[in-house]
């Protein structure tokens, strides 16, 4: 390119820069005309654009060097530190258009709180001077209650953890045995922004202090408290507050009482004399009142000193001591009062509708409990005089159930005999002609030793199929051979005994509910069992 091109021209004393530029290519950067007159001020040039450096080290760590001008500052020089104040007005008066992000106004943390004592401390970073550093601060939220109709809120307490290293927030509540509630971190550890905030910032030290609300995702927790380093951290910062700290109140204490008091009853042992009644005799009972809801059962006792519970006598519910008055058939209610715990203890005398059940002792739990609250001592029980208490009792055994118990299955036997049935032909013992040539197979199942019968298809015109299902048949007395009823009456012998592998042989007669059976022969694999295993079958042959 000739010296003369007019995209060449410069002064009339070119200057070494200005010859070594005229053999370079015309591309950006490798201009230095432009640039090279602006600094010096000779002439006139086009505005630079560079980005200022915004990035430093020091002892090793990388950090951001504030108040640096923006895009077109052509001074080179550093800013001083813009704290408060509008920084895009700033980057105007050094010159230039800011760098994307410097607009934003400036983000606070709890370093610019924080005491400095000389620049060596302002030159360790946050983390490393603040490391493993938190502060604790008790607090509690109310929570709306929605579906309860005898509460409207309750009182949560919590802790709030703020790490000093990078100003992020933790709340945990602790957490209670049997609550029902979702309990243990509420909110995980991270910046918690403020309300509102557009720009980004996050809560700080500063809003942290006993007696402050602080509303961290729309929740706002009351602190009350603060451990011993907080308190000397907040002391040492000058952030620490005069205001004193309020406890919450509990609005539903039952709700209290029941976290508290679950699955811990006191239990009395009562007796209830009704030996002046006509056929009445002294009865012992036993008084059960359960601290988390405040209720009263009584049970029947059991044993020959009442110390086991038996039936229920009175339900589990609350004892009003007073009975509702009764006007012309319609119950007059009017302020109940209702058994404590303060009205249990030995020698009391209890009226439960009529009747009077006096407490004669209590267990080891109830005695620790009164001696705890109440601060008692004598825990003597009380013997009635009762020189026959025995005299009218008639030893009656027990009677069977009437829902029969499930059999308890004997599983190494169930594995060793999963499938194994042995069938039976026999025929049906009757005077009558049409069952004579009945046949049948009767199946005798090794696992649980349950039985069923099925009849076999004959010339007699009866159906064949199932005649008696699986299950376990009880024995009865065989009855005597021409009896012609084919029935016998029970006597209570071997009432719980039941057919098995001893009562099964070819040539033996068995009783199943009532009908009787002659085994007249098996099958193969039948007869191979019996013959290898001779002591369960003692009387084949």
């Amino acid at each position: 390119m000739s010296p003369t091109d007019p995209l060449r021209k410069t002064s009339e004393s070119p200057s070494p820069l200005s010859d070594l530029s005229r053999l370079l290519p015309f591309l950006p950067g490798a201009d230095f005309s432009r640039s090279l007159a602006h600094r010096t001020g000779g002439g006139a040039s086009e505005p630079n654009y560079r980005k200022s450096h915004v990035f430093d080290i020091k002892n090793g760590v990388t950090v951001y060097v504030e108040g640096k001008p923006g895009i077109g500052e052509e001074s080179g020089c550093g800013a001083s530190r813009v704290d408060d104040g509008d920084i895009e007005h700033e980057h105007r008066r050094l010159g230039g258009d800011a760098i994307p992000g410097q607009t934003v106004t400036k983000i606070k943390t709890s370093l610019d709180v924080y005491p400095k004592a000389d620049d060596v401390a302002e030159s360790v970073p946050a983390w490393v001077a603040f490391d493993r550093k938190v502060l604790r601060f008790y607090g509690f939220f109310q929570e709306a209650v929605q579906e309860r109709r005898e509460e409207q809120h309750r009182i949560r307490r919590v802790n709030i953890y703020f790490y000093l290293e990078d100003d992020t927030v933790q709340v945990t509540e602790p957490r209670a045995p049997n609550s029902g509630l979702m309990q243990g971190t509420l909110i995980r550890r991270h910046r918690v922004p403020l309300p509102n905030a557009e720009d980004g910032q996050h809560h700080t030290i500063t809003d942290f202090n006993v007696g402050k609300e602080v509303t961290l995702h729309a929740r706002t927790f009351k602190i009350i408290g603060c451990d011993g380093f907080t308190r000397y951290t907040l002391v040492r910062a000058e952030l620490q507050s005069r205001l004193k700290a309020t406890r919450p109140s509990a609005p539903h204490t039952s709700l209290k009482t029941f976290l508290e008091n679950d699955r811990r009853v006191l239990r009395f042992y009562a007796c209830w004399d009704d030996r002046g009644e006509p056929s009445g005799e002294l009865r012992h009972m036993v008084v059960h009142y359960y601290l988390a809801t405040e209720e009263l059962e009584v049970r029947a006792a059991q044993g020959p000193h009442g110390q086991g519970t038996g039936r229920v006598f009175l339900k589990r519910g609350k004892v009003a001591k007073r009975p509702v008055k009764v006007v012309m058939g319609v119950g007059v209610a009017g302020p109940q009062i209702w058994y404590g715990d303060g009205d249990l203890q030995i020698g009391a005398i209890l009226h439960i509708y009529g009747r009077p059940f006096m407490l004669v002792d209590c267990d080891e739990f109830t005695k620790e409990y009164y001696r705890e609250k109440y601060g008692l001592t004598d825990f003597s029980p009380i013997s009635l005089d009762d020189p026959h208490p025995h005299a009218h009792q008639v030893c009656i055994p027990p009677a069977p159930p009437l829902v029969p118990r499930p059999h308890r299955k004997d599983f190494d036997r169930f594995a060793k005999y999963d499938t194994t049935v042995l069938r039976w032909r026999a025929k049906l013992r009757s005077d009558k002609m049409v069952d004579r040539d009945r046949e049948f197979v009767v199946g005798l199942y090794m696992q649980d030793e349950t039985i069923s019968v099925d009849e076999t298809t004959h010339a007699s015109g009866m159906s064949s199929g199932r005649f008696l299902k699986r299950s376990r048949i009880p024995k009865h007395p065989i009855p005597p051979s021409g009896s012609g009823s084919g029935e016998s009456e029970d006597d209570g012998s071997g009432a719980h005994e039941y057919h098995g592998t001893k009562d099964f042989a070819v040539g033996k007669v068995i009783e199943l509910h009532g009908r009787v059976f002659e085994i007249t022969a098996c099958d193969v694999f039948t007869e191979r069992f019996v013959r290898e295993n001779k002591g369960l079958f003692p009387e084949a042959k």
